[in-house]
C-alpha cells in the first residue's frame, strides 16, 4: 500500500484550483485500492485573489509564502518539507489530474524511481475561451526515460534522496534537480493520459516577455553555472542540450557581426533549424536575447530571495 502527499503550487490561480483540486481527490478515490492514506498540501505563493479560500474549501492543508520572494520551486520545496508520506505528486494549479491517472501509474513506482505521463494541452484566450488544445502534446509511444520534466510529477520520495529544488530558479528548476539526480535514478514517462494543463498565459505578449523581462527566461542560464560549479554539468548537458546549442548559436550570430563572418551567421541559422527541442522562432528569440538573458542572470544572482511563510 501507498501512502501518499500531492502538494499543489498556485500563484492566482483561482480559475483553475477548485477542479484541479476536484480532479485529484477523484484520483484518489478511483486508486483507494493502493493507497492506505493520503494528504493534500496547497502552497501558495503569495496569490490576491480568492485561492486560498478555494483550497481551504476543499479541506487541503495550506502553506502560504506571504511575503518576499516567491518561486515555483520554493513552492515545491515548502510542500515538500510539509509531506508526511513515502509517495509525492507534484501538481500545478491549473492542472486537471486524469482520473485513472494514480490507478494505473502508482504501481510503475515498484520499478522507476518517478513517473509522469500525458500531457492533454488547452490554450485559452484573454476572455477565457478555449483556443485551440493538443490531446497529446509529449506524443509518448512506449514507457522509457522522461525527455523533459515539468511540474507535473509522481515520485518516491526516498529517490529524491532528501535534495530539493533549487528554489532560486524561477524556471527550468525540474531539469536543474533532475541533472543532479540521473546519475542515480531515472524517471520514466508513461504512453497513459496523466493530466489536462489549463494554460491561460500563452498570449503572444506574454511569449514575448519571456526574452523582454530581465528576470524571466534565464533559468537555463543559472542552472548553468550551478551545473559547472556543482559537478553535474555532464547530466545537464544530455538534458538541456537545446538551450547549449542556443548559446553555440548566440556566439556564432554575434561573433559573426562582430568580425563580418558571413559563414558565421549562417552557421547561427542553419543551428536555429537543426536544433528541434525548440521551434525556429523560439531559437532565433533565443540567440538574440542570451547576451541580455546571461548579464541579467548574473545580476539576479545578487539579490536578495529572503521569504515568509505563515501556515
Amino acid at each position: 500500500m501507498n501512502s501518499v502527499s500531492v502538494i499543489v503550487i498556485g500563484l492566482n490561480v483561482e480559475r483553475t484550483l477548485e477542479n484541479c483540486l476536484k480532479s485529484i481527490q477523484v484520483a484518489l478515490a478511483n486508486a483507494q485500492q493502493l493507497i492506505s492514506t493520503s494528504e493534500i498540501i496547497y502552497v501558495d505563493s503569495n496569490s490576491t485573489d480568492q485561492s486560498c479560500r478555494i483550497a481551504e474549501a476543499a479541506g487541503a492543508a495550506i502553506v502560504r509564502i506571504t511575503d518576499g520572494f516567491t518561486s515555483p520551486a520554493l513552492g515545491r520545496n515548502l510542500g515538500l518539507g510539509r509531506a508526511k508520506h513515502d509517495v509525492i505528486f507534484f501538481v500545478d494549479g491549473d492542472m486537471e489530474i486524469h482520473p485513472e491517472w494514480l490507478l494505473k501509474a502508482l504501481p510503475e513506482l515498484q520499478s522507476s524511481a518517478g513517473v509522469i505521463g500525458e500531457r492533454h494541452e488547452l490554450v485559452y484566450s484573454n476572455s477565457g475561451k478555449l483556443r485551440y488544445e493538443v490531446e497529446q502534446f509529449e506524443k509518448l509511444k512506449e514507457k522509457g526515460p522522461v525527455k523533459r520534466l515539468g511540474g507535473f510529477l509522481l515520485v518516491n520520495k526516498s529517490a529524491l534522496q532528501n535534495l530539493e529544488y533549487d528554489y532560486t530558479l524561477i524556471d527550468e528548476e525540474e531539469a536543474d534537480l533532475y541533472a543532479k539526480l540521473r546519475g542515480s535514478m531515472t524517471i520514466h514517462a508513461l504512453p497513459i493520459p496523466a493530466y489536462k494543463h489549463h494554460n491561460y498565459n500563452y498570449r503572444l505578449v506574454d511569449r514575448v516577455m519571456r526574452f523582454i523581462h530581465p528576470f524571466i527566461n534565464i533559468g537555463y542560464v543559472l542552472s548553468l553555472f550551478k551545473s559547472i560549479k556543482g559537478g553535474y554539468f555532464g547530466h545537464y548537458a544530455k538534458l538541456q542540450t537545446k538551450y547549449l546549442v542556443v548559446l553555440l548559436a548566440s556566439c556564432l550570430f554575434y561573433g559573426g557581426l562582430m568580425f563580418g563572418s558571413v559563414i558565421c551567421v549562417l552557421l547561427a541559422f542553419v543551428l536555429c533549424f537543426w536544433n528541434t527541442g525548440l521551434s525556429f522562432l523560439s531559437n532565433i528569440a533565443n540567440v538574440v536575447s542570451a547576451p541580455y538573458k546571461i548579464i541579467t542572470a548574473i545580476i539576479y544572482s545578487f539579490w536578495s530571495k529572503d521569504y515568509t511563510v505563515a501556515e
